[in-house]
């Protein structure tokens, strides 16, 4: 898969689950290929385990929340 858009250290940790699972794709076209495959059942596609664990694991590295947000953010910046 080709590197761009800044995403290069998440694409070499999950690429190829990515890949499987149709989130990443190389090109546009295959980002289409893949829309029209699954656009008439994508219930199925999303509810997929396979799906929902690469969602959770890349959640859980790239778009965690927290309540305590603050806290988390003073813990980060004290380690600088």
């Amino acid at each position: 898969m080709q590197m761009t858009y800044g995403y290069d250290d998440i694409i070499k940790a999950y690429g190829s689950v990515g890949v499987d699972c149709g989130i990443l794709h190389d090109s546009p076209e295959s980002t289409a290929l893949h829309i029209n495959e699954i656009w008439y059942d994508l219930p199925s596609w999303w509810n997929s385990s396979r799906m929902q664990s690469f969602r959770q694991v890349w959640s859980y590295h790239y778009a965690r929340t927290s309540n305590l947000w603050w806290f988390d953010w003073m813990r980060a910046l004290a380690k600088l």
